[in-house]
This record gives C-alpha cells, structure tokens and sequence, in this order.
C-alpha cells in the first residue's frame, strides 16, 4: 500500500508551505544544459528526442560550445589572435572574465604569426587555446547554474555517419560516453539509445580537461630551481648579446639574467638586449589532482620566447630551470640558427641483438 502524505506524522505539525516548497527544490531534477553539434537538417530531431530524454526546459550551450570546441576551419582552434569577441550566447555579465582571459593568453604567447617551425612556441598556441576554452567553458556553465552537461555530435558521412553523446557535471573530469551508427533518417531514434545508454550502465568511462578560476598574472612567482643552472650550448662563431634586461622585474627574470650571463661568459658578445617578461598561473586539472601551470613569453627585439611548466616540478630538473632553459634556447636559436643541432633531442642506441 502507498504511503500517504501524513503516514508516520500524526504527532507533528503540519510542514509549512514555504518549507515544503524549499525541500521540493532540494529534490528536483538538476538543471541540465545541452549542446547539439549536428547540422541543420538533423537539428529538429535531434533536439527533440533530447528534450524528451532530458526535459523540455534544458538550456542550450550550443552557441558558446561550438566556437570553443568545434570552430570551422581546417585547423580547429578557437582563438588565431586571442583578442577575438565572444560568441553569440555569451553572458554579458562575463564579458570581463571573456576579455581578460584571452588578454591574459594572449602576453605569454605573443603577437602572431605563430611560426610552426618554433616547436614550444607552436605547443604553447595550441595549449593556450586548449586551456582558454576550457577555462571560459567553465566560467560559463557555472553562471548559467548547470548541473549536468550532454553534448550530442554528429560526425562523419555516409555509412560512417557517428551519433555520440557525451555527459559530465561542471567541474568534474569524469565523463561517460556512447556512440552509434546513424543513417538519415533515424537521428531521433538513435538520440533516444545514445541518451539511454549514458543515463544506465552500457557507456564507456572517459575524462576531459577541467580548468577552474581565471588566468592570473604571477610577476612575483618562484619557482624552485638552482643557483647556477648550466650555460646552454652554442657555437663558437655566434655573437650573441652580453647581457638581458628583463623587465618586470621578478624571481624569473633574475633567473634568466643569471643563466644567459653563463652561457656568454668568455666568448664573444654583441650589445645588450631589453626583453619584456610576461608570467602568468593557469589551473590545471590532471588525472593526478590539480596542479598549477606556470606559463611565460619573453619579448627581445622581435624574437618572441615561449614556454610552459607545472609550478611543482614534473621532471628531474627543478621547474625554473626548466622554464629558463626552454625560454633561453629559442632565443640562442633565433639569434644563431647553427645552434639548432645542439638543442636536438638525443636518440637512444639501438641494443645489440642477443646481448
């Protein structure tokens, strides 16, 4: 027999309304935000069966998602000049936060063209623009009060035509997963599975990268390292400048200072050289925990520096040794580009069979 409202309550007093609403609200479904990257003639049932599954009133993230994550072009990438506007959708009470992230970005990687051949230059655009999107994504799903994100994709062609959805909460790095083949035609009976299956117990474990916070300029960072970091290779023949001026001043900047008055010490030198430091912090969310990252450019003359380190250490030389050490060597190169071959990676001999 169903138990009625006043079962188990003779003795109390009746719950007041305003707190029978307040423990209504405590119970009601979480307020769920979807994204619907499909093409426009698979958009109507697509959407249809999702709010169906999910609720009709489920907010749609579509027109921030798709910039972000999914932007036309053959290279996907959100950001080319890190001062683009926000797209349609974007919360106007975040167009601070929209605005000083890509700014923040944009002072450690430099003005473009980003040159390929400058390999940690070319990783550091590509990760700012991972790191950029996720950030902001985040900022948004909090202000539109989301509990719960589904993101439904259409992709490929023809009998390989893929319907996945994706599901995670805000903040969290866990995600579930479901795909299945999709013909024309059965778009809406396909979003009903896919939906069903991320919502019981068939659907693949996944993570995805969560950044939390803002980007913060971290001048007065220190970063662990040593006193006497070793000079960096170049060739006899390469006159390099005698010293750096690095301004702002900072842990960082003196590091660099240091470490390019070894590398010149006894050998021929050029003038000095002005070069502007631009540091800033980043959270990142690894599989471990979270960790924070340390990302700098360094601006002399019309060489751009560029490199990346987690503020803990990840490695066997402490991280401003690292971050130095990547900062200083694009500089040696694009001062003397005979220096390439001495920052090669080394190829490990191959072992000798039947030893």
């Amino acid at each position: 027999m169903p138990l009625s409202a006043t079962d188990g309550m003779s003795d109390a007093a009746p719950m007041p309304f305003a707190t029978a609403l307040f423990a209504l609200a405590l119970h009601a479904a979480p307020t769920e935000l979807i994204v619907l990257d499909v093409d426009r003639d698979a958009r109507a049932p697509v959407e249809r069966a999702t709010r169906a599954k999910l609720g009709k009133d489920a907010l749609d993230g579509t027109s921030v998602w798709q910039p972000l994550f999914a932007p036309p072009g053959a290279l996907p990438i959100p950001f080319a000049q890190f001062t683009e506007p926000p797209p349609p959708g974007w919360p106007q009470a975040l167009e601070r936060t929209w605005k000083d992230t890509l700014a923040a970005f944009h002072s450690v990687v430099g003005p473009p063209p980003y040159p390929v051949t400058a390999r940690e230059r070319s990783m550091l655009f590509m990760s700012a623009n991972l790191d950029a999107a996720n950030l902001l994504w985040e900022r948004y799903l909090a202000s539109r009060g989301a509990k719960q994100v589904t993101v439904l994709r259409l992709t490929g062609d023809g009998a390989e035509r893929q319907l996945s959805a994706q599901r995670y909460l805000p903040g969290d790095g866990k995600t579930r997963t479901f795909s299945q083949p999709c013909p024309k035609g059965s778009e809406e009976a396909v979003t009903t599975t896919v939906l069903t299956r991320i919502a019981g117990e068939t659907y693949m474990d996944g993570t995805r990268p969560v950044l939390r916070g803002t980007p913060a300029v971290a001048t007065a960072l220190s970063l662990k390292g040593s006193d006497d970091a070793a000079a960096l290779p170049s060739p006899d023949d390469c006159v390099l400048p005698a010293a750096l001026e690095v301004t702002p001043g900072s842990p960082l900047g003196a590091a660099l200072t240091a470490r390019w008055a070894r590398t010149v010490e006894g050998r021929k030198t050029g003038p000095k050289l002005a070069c502007t430091l631009a540091l800033i912090t980043s959270p990142a969310a690894l599989l471990v925990g979270e960790a924070q990252l340390a990302i700098a450019g360094l601006q002399c003359g019309d060489v751009h520096a560029a490199g990346q380190v987690l503020a803990e250490g990840n490695g066997r030389e402490p991280p401003r040794d690292q971050l130095t050490f990547t900062l200083l060597k694009q500089l040696v190169v694009a001062r003397c580009p005979s220096a390439a071959p001495l920052f090669a990676p080394k190829l490990r001999a191959p072992k000798d069979v039947g030893r």
